[in-house]
């Protein structure tokens, strides 16, 4: 590997350690003044059923650190301040879109600009984590009650399985080029809850379905759309697809992807791999070509 290569690398992640310890800082005296202030106490109590009318916590964004295109953006590379408390149907707005999760809150950012170019990106968290204004975040249970007043969007959703380099952007962009399809692809919360489910098993059984279809009812908005959701790598093994259909018995499930030579060739020399597999014939189902 050449040395400025090596050079940009150690630059990339010295300068991500100096942002990640002076936001350790910053929240600590964030968070001290929150204690003082009365927030981390309303934080304690908007948790409760009682408070479900106004959980949802809004910070506005001060900075954002971009630490490299291909990774996943954590919520912890954003810098905040608190703005206020509000309903959460507020994240059922056009300008918020589903953002992370975690055994305790679910993540949602408000951007500004028109709601359409969310959905044109290749890599949608990409596109999310450069167009955030403000972060929501709402207590997981007061999500989940949220999710489960939605209209049950089974029906509407593709699942597509695809392994590294097999095509499935492409695949996704000509899903999205029917104009009844949008398009994920490489999702950061729907990769965080197959990883919590699927690798790490923090989620187990009837929690676990609850918080993957809840999951996906959100992402699905608006409802009145076909939505073709792609899977990660995390979501690809025969274990993972049985929990899938666990969760979603009914939607069309796509697998897509290189056979083995034909893959490690594409990765390690950027070789077209010919060998491309598919279930039967690669079309659109029924409910969408109608």
């Amino acid at each position: 590997m050449d040395i400025f290569v090596y050079l940009e690398l150690l630059l990339t992640f010295s300068s991500w350690a100096v942002f990640l310890t002076l936001n350790y800082f910053y929240n600590i005296v964030r968070g001290l003044i929150w204690r003082v202030n009365g927030i981390n106490r309303q934080l304690v109590t908007n948790k409760k059923p009682e408070n479900y009318k106004t959980s949802a916590h809004v910070k506005r964004i001060l900075f954002r650190y971009t630490v490299g295109r291909y990774i996943r953006y954590p919520e912890s590379l954003f810098v905040t301040v608190h703005e206020g408390f509000v309903h959460p149907e507020r994240v059922l707005e056009d300008d918020c879109s589903f953002y992370a999760i975690d055994s305790k809150e679910a993540v949602f950012i408000q951007v500004d600009s028109q709601p359409d170019d969310m959905f044109v990106h290749d890599f949608f968290n990409h596109k999310q984590f450069h167009c955030a204004v403000k972060l929501i975040t709402i207590p997981l249970n007061h999500f989940n009650k949220l999710a489960e007043q939605l209209e049950d969007i089974g029906a509407r959703i593709i699942f597509l399985y695809n392994q590294a380099r097999c095509g499935g952007t492409l695949v996704t962009s000509l899903f999205r080029e029917t104009g009844s399809c949008v398009c994920f692809n490489e999702l950061t919360c729907f990769s965080i809850v197959c990883k919590r489910i699927f690798s790490d098993n923090i989620w187990h059984g009837a929690t676990a379905r609850r918080v993957f279809r809840n999951t996906v009812r959100v992402l699905s908005l608006p409802a009145s759309r076909f939505v073709f959701g792609e899977s990660d790598s995390q979501a690809s093994s025969p274990i993972s697809r049985d929990k899938l259909r666990d969760a979603f018995p009914n939607p069309p499930k796509l697998p897509l992807g290189f056979l083995a030579v034909a893959r490690a060739m594409s990765e390690e020399f950027g070789v077209p791999a010919p060998d491309l597999y598919h279930d039967k014939t690669f079309r659109l189902p029924n409910s969408l070509e109608s």
